[in-house]
């Protein structure tokens, strides 16, 4: 069978047909010829040497075949949603699509903001599969995260549809929370609010790709943390705080070197004779939880710090149970204080070190002026944590730190034991009392 046939068209023009081996038509094209035999030259030409095509290459005719096999196979199987995911996929990653949000389901239409906003709310497909994998997704978390989609997502995107998305977008979107100074582990953050669900989004085979795939990560200097001198923290000790529970919890966040939440979770029963268990997390949102790497862990404990712990034991208003909590809430059993009485009693006594004689008749705006220098400084509850292991990492190996304090950011360090050894304790416990015991003027009642 000749593998081409010509006709002419009412405009005038000649065009060709050409067949492969077993006479299927392969394509149809004009040869731009009003001569019939100079359409049939064209014609033959193709035939022996290929198809030119738009961008000027030339497709023998066997390969022309194939690819008309693919359109006639798009057109007429069964496909499903699937399968055009994939299909975008690999064309993508041939780079013959540039669309960097090409999706198979109506999501493509919804805005950026609303999308990801309805994945980080509770029982969104993303929640649901990472806790049936075993994932702990913390409520505080999700709060975070929605929280940054709505400050920093959302105005940016404004009406944009996730389906328009492209790498470009999410490199301006970086630029702009640069340009605003937050810091490069903020930003770092802001950004996983969207690239955490677009991820997975391209996993679960919703996006046929990643806008963020191959986004560079954003770098630049980590926000100093704000550090007590030893003078400061002997001082602001030895004040008479407003509320003891909040006194002596930060003296244990100090010489246990804990996270807000560890102090705030502690029970009776992880009091022992000459170390502190820690092995739970207290959450506004969350509640009791395990703690923040998910491991338990024995700090060294000082005698006098012992008994200021037990002597709040003896005061809790619920009992004294195993299980009670030791920074107990006035009100409920079922919870110890609130974050802000911890928080609020250490603002406290630094607005009554900074006004020393004025404070008792220091008014409520000069309280708030008396905390913006320490603010300035990034002083915070964490700043006793910080304290705790530069004293630490001055007396004990690297290894013996990380793990008293539950550090978990070194690689090398995930091998070892969630637990101290006995010999490791004990030189932890000496470091802190050469560090910590002479500091503090402690104050036991009955």
């Amino acid at each position: 069978m000749r593998p081409f046939s010509v006709y002419k068209r009412s405009s005038g023009i000649y065009y060709a047909e050409l067949f492969d081996e077993r006479g299927i038509r392969i394509a149809s094209r004009s040869t731009n010829k009003r001569k019939r035999d100079e359409a049939v030259l064209v014609a033959h030409h193709w035939s022996e040497q290929g198809l030119p095509s738009r961008s000027g290459a030339t497709r023998v005719l066997s390969e022309q075949a194939t690819v008309s096999t693919l359109y006639r196979l798009a057109r007429e199987l069964p496909l499903e949603r699937t399968d055009a995911v994939r299909i975008v996929a690999i064309l993508k990653s041939r780079g013959l699509v540039t669309v960097s949000a090409s999706q198979a389901r109506g999501e493509a239409r919804e805005e950026v903001g609303a999308f990801l906003a309805r994945h980080w709310a509770a029982g969104s497909p993303y929640i649901a599969e990472r806790t049936a994998m075993g994932h702990r997704i913390g409520k505080r978390h999700t709060y975070e995260m929605s929280r940054k989609v709505v400050l920093f997502w959302e105005p940016f995107f404004k009406d944009k549809a996730v389906g328009e998305l492209r790498r470009a977008d999410l490199k301006a979107f970086t630029i702009s929370l640069a340009g605003r100074g937050l810091a490069a582990g903020y930003i770092a953050k802001v950004m996983q609010a969207g690239t955490t669900i677009f991820r997975w989004a391209r996993a679960a085979e919703i996006f046929a790709i990643d806008p963020s795939e191959g986004l560079g990560k954003f770098s630049g200097p980590a926000k100093k943390r704000g550090v007590l001198t030893v003078d400061e923290v002997r001082n602001i000790f030895a004040l008479d705080w407003r509320d003891e529970r909040a006194k002596v919890g930060c003296i244990v966040a100090l010489t246990c070197g804990l996270r807000a939440g560890e102090v705030l979770g502690l029970r009776a029963e992880d009091i022992a004779d000459a170390w502190l268990r820690i092995r739970h997390w207290w959450s506004e949102l969350d509640g009791l939880k395990g703690t923040k790497t998910d491991s338990e862990r024995r700090v060294p404990l000082l005698p006098n710090v012992r008994k200021l712990l037990l002597a709040l034991v003896a005061k809790n208003p619920h009992g004294q149970g195993p299980e009670s909590f030791i920074f107990f809430d006035l009100r409920s059993s079922e919870r110890p204080m609130a974050h802000h009485i911890l928080r609020g009693g250490f603002e406290d006594a630094l607005s009554q070190y900074t006004l020393a004689d004025k404070y008792a008749s220091a008014s409520r705006e000069e309280h708030r002026a008396a905390l913006i220098p320490w603010r300035a400084r990034a002083v915070s509850l964490h700043s006793f944590r910080h304290l705790y292991a530069a004293r630490l990492a001055d007396q004990v190996l690297p290894e013996t730190a990380m793990r008293t304090t539950g550090h978990s950011s070194r690689a090398v360090f995930d091998a070892y034991a969630d637990h101290l050894d006995d010999a490791a304790l004990a030189e932890v416990g000496a470091a802190i009392a050469d560090g910590f015991g002479k500091l503090l003027n402690f104050k036991v009642t009955a």
